[in-house]
């Protein structure tokens, strides 16, 4: 065995330690170089995002509001300079969303019109079958918040998703596509319609003025103790006293009902009215 000499130890020791340093430094070196690329990026895409929104936000407004500025002629443009930026039209759908929902009338169809003419309608229907669940969920509500109606018939193949977000999506969706009588077509369903789901429904509900289904205490007569609830709350949305009696049937039939508490207080509260 040959032993090494004190010389030849300090010298092994030496260039391992210089190899430690210099593995550090280019690490070191990689992790900060990867750092800033990462933030010079996200500094880049906001500013391009504020670029971009600014000109959005001018060709909508001249849209909406210069009558020489026609939807067939903003679309045009639209199709001509950015049709291939994937960023401009995901900033471009949210924008005609926002609009869609604060406007009414002669407004509220030219945006449905340029998210048609423009060709947005067909990113939202590319992103539907998306095999990431959060792109189909936001396909989901840009096509049913912006009135797409040939879209029906894919999102209510939805409601068959294996995850559950996209089904209540779906749900919602179908409501907005088509009124609240299509809930009555729906009434079978076992999804569990949580509050969240049912506030959202509800709130297209006030926000697009629909009218009463007919027939709603149907709802009331499911196994899906939600769907019982979500027609109890349409019925005191609406006000439907005459539906008083059907609520205390099911609340003396089910007195061990999970949701029993709700429609109590939901009964009093239209008795009070009543009142």
């Amino acid at each position: 065995m040959i032993l090494k000499t004190p010389a030849q130890n300090y010298e092994f020791q030496v260039n391992l330690l210089i190899t430690l340093i210099v593995l550090f430094v280019i690490v070191f070196l990689f992790f900060f170089i990867l750092t800033y690329t990462n933030r010079y990026k996200r500094i880049k895409k906001v500013k391009l995002k504020a670029i971009y929104q600014k000109s959005i936000d001018e060709m909508l407004f001249e849209m909406l509001f210069d009558e020489k500025v026609t939807v067939e002629i903003a679309s045009n443009s639209f199709k001509n300079q950015y049709h291939k930026n994937q960023l401009f039209k995901k900033i471009t759908i949210k924008s005609i969303n926002a609009l869609h929902r604060n406007y009414t009338g002669e407004l509220k169809e030219k945006i449905e019109e340029f998210y048609l003419k423009s060709g947005l309608v067909n990113y939202s229907l590319k992103k539907i079958n998306s095999p990431n669940w959060a792109k189909t969920v936001e396909a989901i509500r840009d096509l049913s918040n912006l009135n797409y109606q040939p879209a029906y018939e894919v999102i209510y193949s939805k409601l068959k998703h294996s995850k559950k977000i996209v089904q209540k999506e779906a749900f919602i969706g179908i409501v907005l596509l088509k009124g609240l009588d299509e809930l009555l077509q729906l009434k079978d369903t076992k999804l569990y319609l949580d509050d969240w789901t049912q506030s959202n429904i509800l709130y297209v509900v006030k926000r697009d003025r629909m009218q009463s289904p007919e027939n709603v205490e149907i709802l009331l007569s499911r196994q899906n103790e939600t769907i019982v609830l979500l027609g109890a709350r349409i019925i005191q949305y609406f006000q439907l006293n005459q539906h008083i009696s059907a609520l205390e049937e099911y609340i003396q039939q089910h007195p061990n009902s999970k949701i029993l508490d709700k429609l109590i207080g939901i009964t009093n509260q239209l008795k009070n009215t009543h009142e």
